[in-house]
């Protein structure tokens, strides 16, 4: 599982980037909150320990936990980075959500949730851009394929949002994905992933530092 380190790659002109392991898009509310809080949460994760989620660094940037949030840094060239927690909770149908601030950048900044990760190369992920667009991607053996988009609000620096993606079932996988607490997008799989884990991505053409926090992972 060495895979699950934290991963990156240099940014490729198409939708298709190939992560390597490091050795180690309705508008936006003002104030992030939890949607549809439940009772059977799986898992929760404020930070407060270093050693909670990994820690990688390298040329192409780096993700370390920093004062209370998960820091996520591209380099000038840009870059695909990944991470996920050192517990590796592994889950079905889940949703996910975290609170995401875009601390420096702005071109072509891609955060997102994943959910049900098989490996270093196989996941779904939702999010939220910098042009204003939310989306739904599939990530099969490092491809990309985007499932559905929505216009948005863009992520702007100093802004933060609330990010949920809700995966449920497997034929087929049901896939949403909620900012602030409002539906956005919508997209099914006809034979999905039946489990994995969760993480966090951040994509970016050029330098960019993005901070997640809140983490929480509950049943739908």
């Amino acid at each position: 599982m060495a895979a699950l380190l934290g991963c990156a790659s240099p940014l490729s002109p198409t939708p298709s980037p190939t992560p390597a392991v490091a050795t180690e898009q309705p508008s936006a509310s003002a104030e992030p909150r939890l949607t549809s809080p439940s009772p059977e949460v799986i898992y929760r994760e404020d930070f407060a320990s270093e050693r909670s989620w990994y820690r990688f660094v390298g040329d192409f940037g780096s993700g370390r936990v920093i004062d209370g949030r998960y820091r996520m840094r591209v380099g000038p060239d840009g870059s695909w980075l990944y991470s996920t927690s050192t517990t590796w909770p592994y889950v079905d149908d889940t949703a996910m959500e975290a609170t995401v601030t875009l601390e420096e950048g702005g071109s072509a900044v891609q955060a997102t949730v994943i959910c049900r990760g098989v490996d270093a190369f196989t996941w779904y992920e939702a999010g939220v851009s910098s042009d204003g667009v939310a989306f739904i991607d599939q990530v099969r053996d490092s491809d990309v394929t985007t499932l559905a988009t929505a216009d948005t609000e863009p992520l702007t620096v100093g802004q933060s949002m609330r990010l949920e993606l809700t995966c449920e079932g497997v034929r087929p996988a049901t896939l949403g994905l909620a900012i602030d607490g409002r539906s956005v997008a919508e997209a099914s799989v006809p034979n999905g992933l039946a489990r994995g884990f969760v993480g966090l991505a951040v994509s970016a053409d050029g330098a960019a530092i993005v901070d997640f926090t809140d983490i929480v992972v509950r049943r739908p």
